[in-house]
């Protein structure tokens, strides 16, 4: 078994609404990132956002094996 680390961000948010919670998170495969670049997403200043494709090191990732698995 291996630990891939990775010093970016995994988003994940919650929303409290009338005694009704709402959460959710975002993974990134084949983002284009660039447009991040606008933004502090989650208000979380020096950390990167990043994708799966990127942290591989590959230019795509096959969507119907990340569905897989």
């Amino acid at each position: 078994m291996s630990t891939l680390l990775i010093p970016a961000k995994l988003c994940f948010g919650v929303r409290c609404s009338r005694w009704v919670t709402m959460h959710g998170w975002g993974f990134n495969v084949n983002a284009d990132l660039n447009y991040f670049n606008n933004i502090i997403p989650c208000g979380i200043q020096n950390k990167a956002v990043t994708s799966l494709n990127k942290e591989l090191g590959v230019s795509e990732v096959n969507l119907a094996e990340v569905k897989q698995n």
